[in-house]
């Protein structure tokens, strides 16, 4: 709103700039001032219609194009990369690793997963109202050693880039991955990095009770059941 508001300003001020010099070229030949021509030559463009219809068409197709450039800039806007991450440094083969990120509210998210020799699994997520994408994979379907994943999204049309790939192992162990001193399991409720049976015992307590806190509600269905301890034992020690 405010660039149209100074394009207009700017519209007006090279139309007062245009009626100056016409004033002033005027008092040569009629040997007026210059004051009295410009208000001659306002007072007579306001009594002639055509002109006033002519000035306010000018007005419309100016504020139209202003309004349409607007919504071409809001169209074309860039859909950057979403980032993505994993809950593992190393995970044990065959165990689950957690690939997540961040992208726009209701994209769909393109995961890739390759490891050195060139095999590869692909998967799709549609991101929550704020932007947020999980996705636990199992390593069954891949092969020993180092792997990548990267991602993509897609939305309205867009497609983005490929996020800064990820590396990870998969090997015989475990590792959480540590980022400012917190271990990204959320399999981890006591927050040592680990998951074993101490937060199996402590997932018992919050079975089939109402209302759970959210950390222990694995699979984001309301409820702490059968399905949210088969998640955490594929990613137990």
């Amino acid at each position: 709103m405010a660039s149209i508001l100074i394009s207009i300003i700017i519209l007006l001020a090279f139309a007062i700039f245009a009626l100056v010099i016409f004033a002033r070229r005027e008092v040569k030949k009629h040997e007026t001032s210059a004051k009295d021509e410009f208000v001659g030559i306002c007072a007579s463009a306001i009594a002639n219609q055509s002109i006033k219809n002519i000035l306010s068409l000018s007005l419309s197709l100016s504020l139209s194009m202003l309004l349409l450039g607007n919504v071409t800039l809001a169209q074309n806007k860039v859909l950057n990369a979403p980032t993505v991450n994993t809950d593992k440094t190393e995970v044990k083969y065959g165990k689950n690793i957690t690939i997540f990120g961040k992208s726009v509210p209701s994209a769909e998210i393109l995961i890739y997963i390759s490891t050195l020799n060139e095999e590869s699994a692909y998967v799709k997520v549609i991101a929550d109202s704020n932007g947020n994408y999980s996705y636990d994979i199992g390593t069954a379907i891949l092969v020993l050693g180092e792997a990548t994943v990267r991602s993509k999204a897609s939305l309205s049309d867009q497609l983005t880039e490929f996020s800064s790939p990820v590396h990870f192992i998969i090997g015989k162990n475990n590792i959480a991955r540590i980022i400012e001193g917190k271990c990204l399991l959320k399999e981890d409720f006591n927050n040592d990095c680990r998951v074993n049976l101490i937060d199996f015992s402590i997932l018992v307590y919050w079975y089939n009770r109402p209302n759970p806190p959210v950390i222990f509600d694995l699979n984001k269905d309301g409820v702490v059941d059968l399905r949210d301890f088969d998640i955490l034992l594929n990613n137990s020690e």
